[in-house]
């Protein structure tokens, strides 16, 4: 093997084990809705150049979303959300009045953003994890550099 495919291999494995971890902290905080955003984590590694990436609005599981502009038919995502998280019949028993409940949940997160975003956010989903695991990768690719150098001494 060459040292970029050693490195390359480091990376994919520690991408995998840090992507896993976030789907997990997904699911253990209770942010996972229709998992969507949880299937689209995906780690691409090419020459030596790591990525996890995952779908247009990830940030906003840590970050939460802005106030401003909404997309369209954004009351119909939040309904759609709401039966994801099993919240619906927290609204009311009729349809009229899930509706209701998206269009004025709507209203908030367009006039303040959501909740997460006006509280600060978190760090639990992915970026504690990357912190955590961010030394143990310069440890293994340091001692993959000294090993070779090693061997390559002798």
């Amino acid at each position: 093997m060459n040292y970029l495919e050693d490195l390359n291999e480091i990376l994919l494995k520690w991408g995998e084990q840090v992507a896993d971890k976030i789907k997990r902290n997904l699911d253990d905080t209770g942010t996972t809705a229709s998992g969507k955003t949880k299937n689209s984590i995906e780690v691409v590694v090419v020459d030596g150049d790591l990525q996890i990436i995952g779908r247009k609005y990830f940030r906003s599981v840590e970050e939460g979303r802005t106030a401003g502009k909404i997309p369209y038919k954004f009351n119909e995502i939040i309904r759609k959300w709401m039966d994801d998280k099993g919240i619906a019949d927290n609204f009311g028993t009729k349809e009229y009045e899930k509706r209701n409940a998206a269009w004025i949940i709507a209203q908030k997160i367009k006039n303040s953003g959501t909740k997460l975003y006006r509280d600060g956010g978190r760090t639990d989903i992915y970026t504690d994890v990357i912190n955590e695991e961010l030394p143990k990768l310069f440890n293994e690719i340091s001692g993959k550099v000294t090993q070779t150098i090693v061997k390559d001494l002798k």
